[in-house]
């Protein structure tokens, strides 16, 4: 077997390139380094893209925001207003809608906004007084008044009423 690998070689012509080539490592060094070069300017082209497609420009931080405190406030402040129940419900769907506006702002940059009671975290921060400075900036919070004031008269007075008698049936 080894006389026909020679046999087989010795029948190969030789022409100069070949010769140049098998006398001239360098070119074989030349290659390698290319190729090394290459393929180290892919891998960092392949990572800049990806940071690139990844990078939101500067959000992807996760907020917290308490929602029950900032409505149990309103509703509050409603529930002792001079309003009738019709401009109490507008108002108070205004609220609610400019509420979910005020949201929706602060995480409008990536930012992932989450309810306080559902963080388990203490590294969140919490938005809610920005939250609540932009609503109360967009809706008035309701006057209250005081039970003296929202009394007309004497209570007593009312009272006959609103257990019916005086009534004619």
């Amino acid at each position: 077997m080894k006389n026909e690998n020679i046999a087989s070689q010795e029948e190969l012509p030789l022409s100069e390139h070949n010769v140049v080539r098998a006398a001239n490592p360098q070119s074989l060094d030349t290659r390698l380094v290319l190729g090394v070069i290459a393929a180290v300017a892919i891998l960092l082209w392949g990572a800049w893209i990806t940071k690139s497609i990844v990078d939101t420009g500067g959000g992807n931080n996760i907020k917290s925001v308490e929602l029950q405190p900032l409505i149990q406030e309103y509703v509050q402040a409603q529930s002792r207003s001079e309003s009738d129940v019709a401009s109490i419900t507008a108002e108070t769907e205004n609220f609610m809608v400019v509420l979910q506006e005020e949201l929706k702002k602060a995480g409008e940059n990536g930012d992932t906004i989450v309810v306080a009671e559902a963080v388990l975290s203490k590294n969140v921060p919490d938005i809610t007084p920005d939250i609540r400075t932009a609503v109360y900036a967009r809706v008035a919070l309701p006057k209250t008044v005081s039970i003296d004031q929202r009394a007309t008269g004497n209570p007593a007075d009312s009272l006959p009423s609103m257990l019916g008698e005086g009534d004619e049936r």
